[in-house]
């Protein structure tokens, strides 16, 4: 790059050139940078001049990089990433200062647990900031390494790359749902009793979607139910359970979350594991404050939820 490129260099526009590299589709970079396509085809020009490369060549499916574009997406992750600690160490953080958006993308049982309290707690202290809550899907992990994702919240029983950091919120645990007034309600409930009604199994993606960790244990214990509905809607599957006598495999903080539609039976499954809710978020960001921030902050509001329905 020639010195008077560099004497303009603009950190927001190399910041912009590793979310175009990682998305390699302007119209998914604008999404993430939250800005419009015109004002990312703008900065894709300004960094073809800068850098005297086209970095980028128009394709049917999408951006493909230039040898500078993969060399520059090699070196530009560590620069930045020291210059971030440089930065981040002359700051206070004060998440009044805060501007732009974040994206947590969490299992649904989560999501619903925070919804209520998240936005008021942290809007109150970054009230410039915007947060946005979304379900856990097949690609939060590639998002969460991309740099599209801030924030994902998981149980650690799936696989994760190792450039995610885990931190653990607390522990849920198993437990077998079914509506207020269902034909079992305050019973002691034995294995041919349950056999009696269907199941109702609540997919999360990444976990569970061709065959769920209850299914194979009830199978173990020589519990024989038929599947009934499966679904990857948590709303919907509330609905369902609400208005049938169709039995839910969930977890206590599902209950926690909706405990004027739900109960729990009198039932234990055999071997049932405990469910450790974790936060993921990429390494790169091990001593950013900002990540810090909300990890204490969800953190806060979900640990002692998931201490009351142990």
């Amino acid at each position: 790059m020639a010195n008077s490129s560099f004497n303009k260099a603009d950190l927001n526009l190399l910041r912009s050139f590793m979310v175009l590299y990682q998305t390699q589709n302007t119209s998914r970079a604008a999404e993430v940078l939250n800005l419009s396509q015109s004002a990312v085809s703008r900065i894709l020009q300004r960094l073809r001049g800068d850098f005297n490369d086209q970095l980028f060549i128009g394709t049917r499916n999408g951006l493909l990089p230039t040898a500078r574009a993969d060399s520059l997406a090699i070196e530009l992750p560590i620069l930045l990433e020291q210059l971030e600690k440089i930065y981040l160490n002359q700051q206070e953080f004060n998440p009044a200062n805060l501007k732009g958006s974040i994206k947590i993308s969490g299992v649904a049982t989560a999501l619903t647990a925070l919804s209520s309290q998240l936005p008021g707690i942290l809007g109150k202290q970054a009230p410039n900031l915007q947060f946005e809550l979304d379900n856990w899907s097949s690609s939060t992990r590639e998002q969460l390494l991309k740099g599209e994702v801030n924030i994902g919240i998981h149980l650690d029983m799936i696989d994760m790359p190792k450039q995610l950091l885990q931190r653990e919120i607390g522990i849920d645990s198993f437990t077998l749902l079914t509506r207020k007034d269902h034909p079992l309600s305050g019973k002691k409930v034995s294995k041919e009793m349950l056999s009696e009604f269907p199941l109702a199994i609540y997919s999360i993606p990444d976990l569970n979607m061709t065959h769920s960790v209850v299914e194979r244990l009830l199978q173990q214990d020589k519990i024989e139910m038929d599947v009934l509905y499966r679904t990857t809607q948590l709303d919907a599957m509330i609905n369902l359970v609400s208005n049938s006598d169709v039995i839910f495999p969930g977890s206590k903080l599902c209950y926690h979350c909706f405990p004027e539609q739900l109960q729990p039976l009198n039932f234990e499954v055999a071997n049932m594991p405990k469910l450790k809710l974790t936060i993921f978020y990429h390494a790169r960001h091990q001593q950013n404050p900002l990540y810090k921030w909300l990890t204490s902050e969800i953190t806060a509001i979900l640990k002692p939820l998931l201490s009351n329905v142990q």
